[in-house]
């Protein structure tokens, strides 16, 4: 879960997944393996088994689906036999299953793939699926195992935007955090109102996100024999960043690896090319490299920050701070 409260120990992202796709849709800067990402956000699952079926009334024709946890919303869907009495057994091909699922439920959408499997989905994306134990259950039948199905799209965007909200705290920004126990690196003092993230830092985490992180963990290779460690710590180990000559994201191979492998350097790449655009937008917080003076060691300032924010009670905040049109997110 993305947490936008400003300032806040648990915040680990400026924007909502909502925001960084109405940014990235706005900026035009959708790549296709992002929208590949979105296209599959309302799929949740498909049977292991191929059609046709056999639907033998008051022994296994009945399914239960619901999106939503408790039992409000629970949608049953019956099949009925062959012939005058629809007490007889009939079979199914899985087009004229998913026909019948369709008919008789709402939010839910079957389809039929090339190997006439049952393929479910949802109409709203970030709605969970909800397979169900009912008795006269066609879920064997169908290989369609009784469990919740959430939508893991969201969650793996929600992750590389986290990813993304940390990277920028690896900048050479300017100025210093306003508050004590303060998880990311906006608000700063470089920044007038301290309430707000202001627009271009928002817009910066929807592009690594999108341009950055994305496909440094798309492009990961499994090259080790290791079974417990993730593939991208396998590879390489991020080490340093920068964007457009001030920061480049570098990586260094693990012991095992053949420094010449593609993967190596795929952060520092991709900078290269897509990192401009988030340079352009996060200059006016950037500091200068190379100017007279030592940066201010974290001790040095701890008393000039603000007390924590209250997660629980704005009012914590300094009163002389404007809270018209914070940007506070439960």
């Amino acid at each position: 879960m993305l947490i936008t409260t400003v300032g806040a120990y648990s915040s680990n992202s400026y924007i909502t997944l909502e925001e960084a796709e109405e940014i990235l849709s706005n900026l035009g800067m959708r790549t296709d393996a992002w929208l590949a990402l979105t296209a599959d956000s309302t799929y949740r699952v498909t049977g292991t088994v191929a059609g046709p079926f056999i639907i033998i009334p008051g022994i296994n024709d009945t399914l239960l689906l619901s999106i939503v946890e408790d039992d409000e919303d629970d949608q049953t869907v019956t099949f009925t036999g062959g012939g005058d009495e629809q007490d007889e057994s009939v079979t199914l091909t899985a087009t004229q299953v998913c026909v019948i699922i369709n008919d008789q439920t709402e939010g839910i959408t079957a389809t039929p793939t090339v190997d006439n499997k049952i393929k479910l989905s949802v109409v709203t994306p970030f709605c969970t699926l909800y397979i169900k134990n009912v008795q006269k259950s066609l879920n064997s039948t169908l290989g369609l195992v009784i469990g919740s199905y959430p939508d893991l799209i969201s969650y793996k965007k929600e992750y590389m935007l986290k990813v993304a909200a940390m990277l920028i705290g690896m900048l050479p920004l300017s100025g210093r955090r306003i508050y004590q126990q303060q998880t990311l690196d906006f608000p700063r003092t470089s920044v007038v109102d301290y309430n707000v993230i202001p627009p271009e830092v928002k817009e910066a985490q929807a592009l690594i996100a999108c341009l950055v992180v994305q496909p440094n963990l798309d492009k990961q290779t499994d090259i080790s024999d290791s079974f417990y460690i993730p593939t991208g710590m396998q590879n390489s180990v991020v080490n340093s960043v920068q964007v457009a000559g001030i920061m480049t994201v570098k990586s260094e191979a693990s012991t095992n690896v053949d420094v010449n492998i593609t993967s190596r350097t795929l952060l520092e790449s991709v900078s290269g090319v897509f990192m401009l655009p988030v340079y352009m937008r996060l200059k006016p917080f950037l500091t200068q490299i190379g100017r007279v003076g030592a940066l201010i060691a974290p001790d040095d300032y701890q008393e000039l920050l603000l007390p924590p924010v209250d997660e629980t009670d704005l009012s914590a905040l300094d009163p002389e701070i404007d809270l018209d049109g914070g940007d506070f997110t439960p």
